[in-house]
C-alpha cells in the first residue's frame, strides 16, 4: 500500500472521528440547553428570564457553538469530497475555490472560539465579583488579563485571515503566520493562568468561610465544595494542554476549535440548570455557582457539577442583574 493511500486513510479516520465526536458532544449540549431553557422559563417565567444576564449568556454561547459546529461539519464534508476526487460540495467548484471555502470555515471556527472566550470571561469575572461582595479590587487584574488576552487572540485570528486571504508575498505570509501561531499559543497559556487564578480566588474564599468549630457534616459539605472548585478549575487547563499537545504532535490533526467552543457553552448550561433545579449546599450557594462558571472560561472547554442553594443563588442574581 502506497504512502499516499496510507495518508488518505489516516485523514479519513481523523475527520470521521472528529465529526462523530463533535456531533455527539453537540447533541448532549442541545439536550442540556433545551432542558435548561424549559426549566428556567417555567420557574421564573419568560419575561423574568429575558431580563437576566445568565439567560442571555447561555443563549449566546449556544448560538456560537451551533454556528461553529455546523460550519466545521460542512468543512469536513467538503474536505472528504475533495480528498476522494469528488470535487467540493458543489460539483462546479474548482480546487482553489474549495480551498478558499475550507479556509473560510476554519477561520470562522477560530473566531467563534475567541468570541466564546470573551463571553466566558465576562460571565466568570462577573460571578467572581458577586461572590467577593462586589469588591472591585479582586477583579481588576482578571479584567485586565481578560482584555489583553482576548485582544491577542482576536488579533491572531485577524492576522491569519489576512495571511490566507490577503495578497501578501510568501515571505510575508510565513512570517505573519508564525507570529499568529505564537500569539495563539500565548492566548491559550494565559487562559490557563486566568482560570487557575480565578479558581484560587473562589477556593480561597470557600476555605475562609469554613468554621473550624463546625460540625463534621458541615465540614464535609465545605470539603465537597472545595473539591468541586478544584475539579472544575483544573478541567479547562487540562483540556487546553491536551489541545495544544495534539496540535503540536499530530501533523494531520483536524481543528478542535468547534469541540472546545461546544464544551465552553455546555459547562455553564449544566451549572445554571442544576441551580434552577435546586441542587444545593445551603451554606455556599453563591460561591459554588461561581466556581462552576470557572469551567466556562474561553472557549473554553469545561464541564463540572454544581451544588448551590437555589434561593440564595437566584436572590443574588436578581440583585446583580445586568
Amino acid at each position: 500500500m502506497s504512502s499516499d493511500t496510507e495518508e488518505l486513510r489516516l485523514s479519513l479516520k481523523l475527520y470521521l472521528a472528529q465529526s462523530m465526536l463533535e456531533s455527539v458532544v453537540y447533541g448532549c449540549y442541545l439536550v442540556t440547553f433545551s432542558v435548561a431553557m424549559y426549566v428556567m422559563t417555567q420557574r421564573k417565567g419568560v419575561a423574568s428570564m429575558l431580563a437576566r444576564w445568565d439567560f442571555w449568556a447561555l443563549v449566546l454561547l449556544f448560538l456560537i457553538a451551533t454556528v461553529v459546529t455546523a460550519t466545521d461539519l460542512i468543512a469536513n464534508a467538503s474536505i472528504l469530497y475533495n480528498t476522494f476526487g469528488l470535487g467540493g460540495l458543489h460539483p462546479g467548484l474548482s480546487k482553489p475555490q474549495i480551498h478558499h471555502f475550507n479556509l473560510s470555515m476554519q477561520m470562522l471556527a477560530e473566531m467563534g472560539y475567541v468570541f466564546a472566550n470573551i463571553l466566558a470571561d465576562y460571565v466568570l469575572i462577573r460571578r467572581c465579583y458577586v461572590v467577593w461582595n462586589s469588591d472591585w479590587r479582586i477583579i481588576v487584574f482578571p479584567i485586565f488579563l481578560s482584555i489583553v488576552n482576548n485582544a491577542v487572540g482576536f488579533s491572531a485570528v485577524v492576522i491569519l485571515i489576512n495571511v490566507f486571504f490577503g495578497s501578501l508575498s510568501l515571505e510575508k505570509q510565513t512570517k505573519l503566520s508564525d507570529n499568529a501561531n505564537k500569539m495563539l499559543e500565548a492566548f491559550f497559556g494565559v487562559n490557563v493562568a486566568s482560570n487557575v487564578l480565578l479558581t484560587f480566588l473562589i477556593g480561597k474564599l470557600s476555605l475562609e468561610k469554613m468554621n473550624p468549630d463546625a460540625k463534621e457534616d458541615i465540614k464535609r459539605r465545605y470539603r465537597t465544595v472545595i473539591a468541586l472548585i478544584v475539579e472544575s478549575g483544573l478541567l479547562y487547563p487540562i483540556s487546553v494542554i491536551v489541545f495544544e499537545i495534539i496540535l503540536q504532535v499530530v501533523a494531520l490533526s483536524p481543528s478542535l476549535y468547534p469541540l472546545m467552543s461546544t464544551l465552553a457553552g455546555m459547562a455553564p448550561t449544566l451549572i445554571i440548570l442544576r441551580v434552577h433545579l435546586g441542587v444545593s449546599i445551603n451554606t455556599l450557594g453563591e460561591t459554588v455557582n461561581t466556581l462552576h462558571l470557572t469551567a466556562l472560561n474561553g472557549g473554553r472547554g469545561r464541564s463540572g457539577k454544581v451544588s448551590d442553594d437555589g434561593g440564595s443563588m437566584e436572590k443574588a442574581d436578581e440583585e446583580h442583574t445586568v
